[in-house]
């Protein structure tokens, strides 16, 4: 097995030799030459490295010289870096600006340095003397530059770059699915690894016909780990859209049961690797209670896995044609526009993808790689020729063609992709605990002063995802990217590359050779002997398996002298031992959901080069929380849900510059000056993503304290939270408490980068002038702003999409003038709790309500929430909704709504309004033809109407083909019959005739549903909730085929007559397949 090049460790030492701190200690103790010497070797031995990793596969000497190598750089590296602790423990303890001054014991000291600098050297010395015997040619490579970014960018990152060709695939699957069978079946996509099985079954999962076929729809990823309690817990997560937490198998199988019985259903089981009979048969009898065309989609490799199923006619999945591969490679290389490239580029192009076999995996990786090359024919034609494509032949497998992409990929980046080998297959990896593990391995050095850590494992990540090492991202609302996973060819390169040096760790295997870096995938490292552990550098464990992880013992830590990674996160431990810091080296700790954690040692204060601390969820954790302050090297201090971070934060936190993350921040109520007061925030400019600061009531030199904040310069906090508790300033008048608070909102002004901002229980008068300044803002939330009466005009905000205003009861309008702007990117607003709230615009001291004619309609606003404000009767019309909920609320709006001219005269208003809920609004006040324009609704609810006119007078006029209809707490329900009308049949509309769900609730006075409900053919879904005065189902339930639940809860007079077998509405209702009535 091949040896990996730690190219990054070279660097990192080669930057310490250089920086300052090693400049100033070379000169007090007369080490320069020794240091420069040093630094001498190991450049000169850098510059073969390249050579050596190429001819190490086939000269096992070259192989034993970069284990030597690697041993003494990693000596190196421990020692360089020990220096380094020391100084900072030192400078802490002395409070001194330099250690090496008032060394106690100098000499002693430069005599043991000189020693080990001797030692280090000499054994470089060695590895290099043996170079010119090996043979090993200098190669200039450029380690140091590689994250200065040579990398073709493109004005949008795209994470998918399209699936080609499988859309002849995807229409047959759907086909076969929604094939009728009188009970579950199983279909099986069946091909080689790299294929697109997973994305060809995404594509059919997500499919708009599909959805409409399936009442529910699961997706499980099963991978090589076949248990069957773990699969049935994963489907209920999915079912539920929640944790389901560490349930036994047999409540399991019930909630399942319950979930899917009677529901046609759709499960995917990807990636399936089970070929024993046995398991999966047990897996099939809790799977067989779905309704009539259930079907369960199954992709695997194996066609033994299909036979075991049962499945005689698996679909095997065939690659891409030679202009479909073409098509893909393309599309990878240059982008979605095709223009000015060479013939003979061109005519290379479609040799190599033809030699890619149709295998999408190999075309993405060779087109991620070629994407980076700029189109230089010479090495197109290096590609096209290379001996990698006969490997690929004789080894039947594509990762000869994985593999010269990861020997493309910059030197540093091979290590950050090795290192993930360390997670389990298909696991989701969080982008930012990455970025924190690659960082505390030293794997993300940059050459560029203002280039941090985080940006350049961003840029890795990135790099990573375009050349297909990655895939399936999770992408932020904002185009930031969350999670990933790895492909597992990708999972095994990965695995292959990293040798001995990385180790996934299961239950019941053995370590090979002396791993640096350990994921274990149970609690059996609790056993295992760490007393030869000195060389390890990482210890993860999954986190849904340590459960029974007890405390961590002294022993265990002492002997992990070089740790720099340790994540206990999820475990049972109660307690850190005192001897934490000999793990001096260590820079990343999570503890995060330790929820019977309850002490930190002091000691731990001396962790001077952690910086990652992660404590959130530890919610009994109590201890001094000072000793972080010590911690002078934290970039990432995660304490959300930590209880000893509860109520207020360490003093002295403002020393900690180079901070990035610290999502809360608790201002203290105590007047004994021992916690942190806002002014901590002072330095901490680093500081990016969310933050919030809660208990702003507590601020007690409001001028001091908050100017001294200084939000305005922290430009990388993208999201902030402002929260006031209860006043404290009760006893004062309110005018004087008013200008407090405004002066502390006024002082803590954002920078103009934010994104999103939420301030909760602000009790002044009047809000701060800064918030228009916002350009960048995307969504505002404001809850509980009990006193404020003046907003700030919002509506020339471009970039705002979302804004919540909640319980802000003496707000009366909405804003002073109309600007040139109103609203440019709003798309969703939602009013709760405004009791007083009465129109959107002010003339003189009252609200306009005589010229809301003159404001202009919300140009993008598709969702709309308005929830008890029954003042509101005048504000823009909001014409082209998707969404729409009203409850207790005016009808006046909506009826101007209804009533606007557009300056399209081909659309009306609330033309693609598909969902509409109302609750309480006066049906009266509307027009008698209101939902005729509504020719897009797909669901309609309407709730509590003390009203005598009968409903079918407004839904007679739906000229949709409305899917689901909700009736609930109206008093006098007739929904199909008027006054003087005709038969049943003319008096259904066109509208309903294509409903699929109708939901009846809370409606006491209804007695009976008409015979004539036959006429509704497509319902699928009936239920019934709380009619205590509903006495009979009618026989016409008979005729709809298509019925498949019915669910009748708290009715009692129905429960005797829906008796199995022996109730007198039983035929009725016997065909359906799931009935409840409870």
């Amino acid at each position: 097995m091949a040896e990996q090049i730690p190219y990054s460790v070279i660097v990192s030492i080669i930057n310490k030799l250089a920086s300052s701190t090693f400049h100033e200690f070379a000169r007090i103790y007369g080490v320069k030459n020794d240091l420069q010497n040093l630094n001498k070797t190991l450049e000169s031995i850098k510059i073969v490295l390249s050579d050596a990793e190429h001819k190490q596969v086939h000269d096992p000497t070259i192989h034993h010289w970069i284990t030597r190598f690697k041993q003494v750089l990693h000596d190196a590296d421990d020692f360089l870096d020990y220096l380094t602790i020391r100084d900072s423990r030192i400078k802490l303890n002395n409070k001194v600006q330099n250690l090496f001054s008032i060394e106690n014991n100098r000499l002693a000291f430069r005599v043991k340095l000189v020693r080990e600098i001797d030692n280090i050297r000499k054994k470089f010395n060695d590895v290099a003397e043996d170079m010119s015997r090996l043979k090993l040619n200098p190669n200039l490579v450029v380690i140091v530059k590689e994250n200065e970014g040579s990398w073709r960018e493109t004005s949008s990152f795209v994470l998918e770059s399209g699936i080609v060709g499988r859309e002849e695939n995807k229409n047959e699957i759907i086909e076969l699915l929604k094939g009728e069978n009188s009970s579950v079946s199983f279909i099986a996509v069946v091909g080689m690894g790299g294929l697109g099985k997973t994305a060809l079954a995404q594509l059919v999962y997500n499919d708009g016909e599909v959805e409409k076929v399936f009442d529910k729809r699961i997706w499980v990823c099963v991978s090589q780990e076949f248990e069957v309690k773990s699969i049935l817990s994963k489907m209920l997560k999915s079912l539920k859209n929640d944790q389901v937490g560490d349930l036994e198998l047999d409540i399991l199988q019930r909630k399942i049961r319950e979930e899917l019985n009677g529901q046609r259903y759709m499960l995917v089981l990807d990636d399936l690797w089970n070929e024993n009979q046995l398991k999966w048969d047990e897996l099939r009898t809790y799977l067989m209670c779905g309704g009539q065309g259930s079907k369960i989609l199954v992709t695997t490799r194996s066609t033994l896995v299909s036979q075991i199923m049962g499945v005689k006619n698996p679909y095997v999945l065939k690659g891409l044609n030679k202009e479909q591969s073409w098509d893909l490679l393309k599309k990878l290389t240059f982008g979605e526009v095709f223009n000015d490239v060479s013939p003979n580029l061109e005519s290379i192009g479609e040799r190599i993808a033809e030699k890619c076999g149709g295998v999408p995996l190999a075309i993405r990786t060779v087109g991620g790689f070629l994407r980076t090359i700029n189109e230089k024919e010479d090495q197109w034609l290096s590609v096209l020729n290379g001996d990698v494509w006969r490997l690929c032949e004789e080894r039947q497998s594509i990762m000869p063609v994985l593999k010269l992409s990861y020997q493309n990929l910059p030197l540093g980046l091979r290590q950050c992709f090795a290192y993930c080998c360390l997670y389990p297959k298909d696991w989701e990896i969080q982008k930012n605990e990455l970025i924190q593990l690659w960082m505390a391995q030293g794997y993300l050095e940059s050459s560029i002063e203002t280039q941090s850590m985080e940006d350049v494992g961003n840029q890795y990540v990135r790099i990573l995802l375009m050349r297909s090492f990655f895939q399936d991202a999770t992408v932020s609302k904002h185009n930031e990217i969350i999670s990933f996973k790895m492909h597992d060819l990708m999972h095994d390169l990965a695995n292959s590359v990293a040798g001995n040096d990385c180790c996934l760790h299961a239950e019941g295997k053995g370590f090979i050779g002396r791993p640096m870096h350990v994921s274990f995938l149970s609690s059996s490292a609790c056993s295992l002997d760490f007393s030869d552990a000195t060389k390890i550098r990482t210890i993860l464990w999954a986190k849904t398996k340590v459960g029974s992880i007890s405390d961590a013992k002294p022993s265990i830590t002492k002997n992990l002298k070089y740790l720099r990674a340790f994540d206990l996160s999820y475990s049972s431990i109660t307690k850190l031992p005192q001897s934490i810091d000999t793990c001096g080296h260590l820079r990343y700790l999570d503890l995060s959901n330790c929820k019977e954690l309850i002490s930190l040692p002091k000691s731990i204060g001396n962790l001077v080069s952690l910086q990652s601390l992660k404590l959130n969820g530890c919610r009994q954790l109590v201890f001094s929380t000072e000793v972080i302050t010590k911690l002078i090297n934290l970039r990432h201090l995660e304490i959300e849900g930590c209880k000893a971070f509860a109520d207020k934060m360490p003093l002295g936190l403002g020393q900690l510059t180079s901070l990035q993350s610290l999502s809360s921040f608790v201002v203290g109520d105590d007047d004994t000056g021992n916690c942190g007061k806002l002014n901590e925030l002072k330095e901490l400019n680093n500081l990016k993503g969310h933050m919030r600061i809660s208990n702003l009531d507590s601020v007690k030199d409001v001028a001091l304290e908050s100017q001294e904040a200084n939000l305005k310069t922290k430009k990388y906090i993208q999201v902030l939270d402002l929260n006031w508790g209860k006043s404290r300033y009760d006893w004062i008048e309110e005018a004087q408490n008013s200008e407090i608070n405004l002066q502390l909102l006024d002082n803590l002004c954002p920078n103009q980068n934010l994104r999103k901002l939420r301030v909760s229980g602000y009790p002044g008068v009047r809000f701060s002038s800064w918030l228009p300044s916002l350009t960048n803002i995307v969504q505002i939330n404001f809850y509980r702003l009990s006193n404020c009466q003046h907003l700030q005009p919002l509506e020339g905000l471009p970039r705002l999409k979302k804004l919540h205003i909640s319980e802000t009861n003496e707000l009366k309008y909405m804003h002073y003038d109309i600007s040139n702007v109103f609203f440019p990117s709003l798309e969703k607003l939602i009013l709760f709790g405004c009791k007083n709230l009465r129109g959107w615009k002010k003339l003189g001291n009252d609200v306009d309500i005589d010229n809301h004619h003159s404001l202009p309609p919300f140009p993008c606003l598709s969702y709309l929430e308005i929830w008890d404000c029954p003042k509101l009767t005048c504000m823009p019309t909001y014409p082209y909704l998707t969404e729409l909920r009203l409850i207790s609320c005016n009808a006046m709006p909506l009826i101007e709504t209804c009533s606007v001219q557009l300056q399209s005269s081909s659309f009306n208003p609330l033309f693609g309004l598909k969902h509409l809920y109302l609750t309480e609004i006066d049906l009266e006040a509307m027009p008698e033809q209101w939902m005729k324009n509504l020719k897009s609704l797909e669901r309609l609810s309407l709730s509590g109407f003390p009203v005598s006119v009968p409903m079918i007078r407004h839904l007679q006029h739906i000229s949709s083909e409305l899917q689901e209809l909700r009736i609930c707490q109206v008093d006098k329900l007739d929904l199909w019959r008027d006054e003087g009308s005709a038969s049943f049949e003319c008096q259904v509309p066109y509208g309903l005739r294509s409903l699929q769900k109708i939901s009846i609730e809370f409606c006491d006075n209804l007695k009976a549903f008409p015979e004539q409900i036959f006429y509704l053919q497509s319902l699928k879904h009936i239920k019934i909730l709380h009619c205590d005065d509903l006495e009979s189902l009618p026989e016409g339930l008979r005729s709809l085929t298509n019925l498949q639940t019915l669910h009748i809860i708290h009715c009692h007079r129905l429960r005797n007559r829906c008796q199995i077998k022996i109730g007198e509405d039983w035929p009725n209702i016997a065909h359906i397949p799931d009935i409840i009535v409870g």
